[in-house]
């Protein structure tokens, strides 16, 4: 080694024979730890081998099909033996969990995340601001130091004209840092520069299509870690089971968090269990880049098994038709004899048409459900501070007409509260669905899944 490259390189990399004749520098803990490290690192290496290739994960499943054909049935059976095996299975993490309430967490917790930035970067922004302000009141006490003692009062008054200036610059300037819109619009305009930048870079051949297909935000992989555990775990080669119900892809939004979620658990080592009415390739990809599509479509198809599941019997219907028969026996016996209890103390969920009787009938559910508890209004909470007034609520039980739960500005978020706040939902005046009213229709159906997937009971009345 040359005597110049050893003199620039530090002590601790030249080797021992050649560090005469220059000053030896004291490692740091961290350096002797790091150079301990390595040194054992090269020692086993030496003595064993390379280690061996961990053994590929499990693959998944990815279930498609038409409705009703049993696809979220096999999901619980599978799920529930998991759940009873999982400590014997060596399975550390595992979680069932539907769509609708999986991106509503993703919202949550890329708030919480974006809360906690704000108030690190204000803490950082005042901390500057009292440094800013002690360093200026230093200044000047020196600077009338100075003054006084050479008698320049003209330049000392200038002087504090210049420091008022930029202390009033600098206010200004902080004032802009904590105005909470100017911030989310200064970060937006960045993160759309960033994505312009990288996709031009892309254009251009200095970034690999590659990395841009398998590009994720890092916030949306910390999101996604979420769903399983703390994201100061999220890096863990732990055996994860994700079972995700009616995946489907409703916005851009979805799009790149379902591509942060699936990619991030089968980085990972994790195995997911998917159910959906559409293959992966028929998927609609809402604007996202289609070279990132692209790599989440491959990435199911790699990491699971898809596989097909229809039947051209809808059991759900079956059901359906066979509830219908005993609901239209026991509505004519309501019909001659409205005071008549219940057949067979059974309980009328759907109600129809809109009469006199089947509104008595559906007076009597109430009364009966709420055990005559008088009625009040409450205010169920949803997310990031906001609430959904309920006008009529009583015993775990609430009663809505139908316009103000799809008719309004309701969303998943709202409808998911609700399924957890109530154990029973009374909805009046359903009308009858058609292409005029198809946003109320799909915040209908939306609304039926939510209390479906948490057992709540619903008595409609048309």
């Amino acid at each position: 080694m040359s005597g110049l490259l050893a003199a620039w390189l530090p002590a601790w990399l030249v080797p021992a024979g050649e560090r005469t004749g220059r000053q030896v520098r004291q490692l740091t803990p961290m350096q002797r730890e790091h150079l301990r490290k390595a040194r054992l690192r090269e020692q086993v290496l030496k003595e064993l081998g390379n280690p061996p290739t961990p053994p590929s994960s499990p693959k998944g499943v990815y279930l498609y099909g038409s409705v009703g054909s049993g696809k979220t049935l096999l999901m619980d059976i599978f799920y529930s033996a998991l759940a009873q095996n999982s400590h014997h299975l060596g399975i550390t993490k595992h979680r069932r969990v539907h769509f609708n309430t999986a991106m509503l967490e993703i919202h949550k917790l890329l708030h919480d995340q974006d809360q906690q930035q704000r108030k690190a970067a204000q803490q950082g922004a005042s901390q500057q601001q009292h440094d800013h302000h002690h360093h200026q009141q230093q200044q000047q006490r020196e600077d009338e130091q100075a003054s006084s003692s050479s008698g320049s009062s003209i330049a000392g008054a200038l002087d504090g004209s210049e420091d008022l200036y930029e202390s009033g610059r600098m206010r200004r300037s902080f004032g802009m840092q904590g105005d909470e819109v100017a911030q989310q619009q200064k970060t937006s305009k960045k993160a759309v520069m960033a994505i312009r930048k990288y996709l031009s870079l892309s254009r251009m051949g200095r970034i690999s299509p590659e990395a841009v297909a398998a590009a994720n935000s890092r916030c949306v992989a910390l999101a996604a870690a979420g769903l399983l555990e703390s994201s100061k775990d999220m890096h863990k080669l732990e055996t994860k089971v994700l079972c995700f119900d009616e995946m489907q892809v409703a916005d851009v939004f979805s799009a790149v968090a379902l591509k942060g979620i699936v990619e991030w658990i089968t980085s990972c080592g994790g195995v997911m269990i998917l159910t959906s009415n559409r293959a992966p390739e028929e998927l609609p990809r809402h604007g996202l880049h289609e070279g990132m599509f692209s790599h989440f479509v491959d990435a199911l198809n790699n990491t699971c098994d898809v596989l097909p599941l229809s039947s051209s019997t809808d059991y759900r219907m079956q059901m359906l038709a066979q509830g219908r028969q005993q609901q239209q026996q026991q509505q004519h016996a309501a019909v001659a004899s409205p005071d008549a209890e219940d057949v067979d103390g059974l309980e009328r969920v759907y109600a129809s048409p809109l009469c006199p009787a089947t509104q008595e009938h559906l007076n009597r559910v109430w009364a009966r459900v709420t055990q005559g508890a008088a009625a009040s209004n409450e205010q169920v909470p949803i997310l990031f501070g906001r609430t959904l007034s309920v006008r009529k609520a009583a015993q775990g039980a609430a009663f809505f007409h139908f316009a103000e739960l799809c008719a309004a500005v309701t969303g998943p978020a709202d409808f998911t509260a609700l399924a957890q706040h109530y154990h029973t939902l009374f909805i009046h005046g359903v009308p009858a669905m058609s292409m005029q009213i198809r946003d109320q229709a799909r915040r209908f159906i939306t609304l039926v899944d939510e209390l479906y997937n948490n057992k709540v009971s619903c008595t409609p009345m048309l």
